[in-house]
């Protein structure tokens, strides 16, 4: 069986400690110098920052601005920056952390855009009037066909009633003895 053990207040207090120790250790540690992270990690962190801009799991897509994402978004993608980085006076930084975080999001927003756009150019998506246009060349060169279409049903037609008719006079003829 399972043997139960009561805790004491201070190994609970002992353990959690020992807990938020190993996540510290896990974190990255760096300095703001002027508003810029300047360290070790500086690399990883701005790294870590661009990868949570393009995540949609972070920062929604179906935003227009910056300003649009809810207070409670931001939130989340602060504490994932905090869940691996840390830093003296880090909470301090905030606002420039996320305004950093903004101008990231715009630059690649804006190159995703220029993307599909360069793609509607090379032909990907076609104007109304040009598929319209390519629509009616498709009927015009289908018109040939529908004529040759309805002589081939009339042939069908005069083949099934000549075959009708021979049927019934191979059928019909009372069969001769032999």
């Amino acid at each position: 069986g399972s043997v139960c053990r009561e805790f004491s207040l201070l190994e609970i207090i002992e353990m959690e400690c020992i807990t938020l120790r190993e996540q510290i250790k896990d974190r990255a540690f760096f300095s703001f110098y002027h508003n810029r992270v300047v360290g070790q990690h500086h690399a990883s962190f701005t790294r870590h920052l661009g990868i949570l801009v393009r995540d949609r799991n972070m920062c929604p897509l179906r935003v227009h601005s910056w300003a649009d994402i809810e207070e409670y978004k931001l939130q989340h993608m602060w504490e994932a920056v905090m869940d691996k980085f840390d830093s003296d006076y880090i909470n301090d930084q905030r606002d420039h952390v996320l305004k950093y975080m903004r101008k990231l999001w715009n630059n690649w927003r804006e190159s995703v855009h220029k993307n599909i756009k360069s793609k509607e150019l090379k032909g990907g998506n076609s104007s109304k009037a040009a598929l319209f246009e390519k629509l009616n060349a498709t009927v015009k060169e289908n018109e040939p066909l529908k004529g040759r279409l309805e002589g081939l049903e009339s042939k069908y037609d005069e083949l099934g009633s000549k075959y009708a008719k021979l049927e019934k006079i191979v059928f019909d003829q009372p069969s001769s003895p032999s």
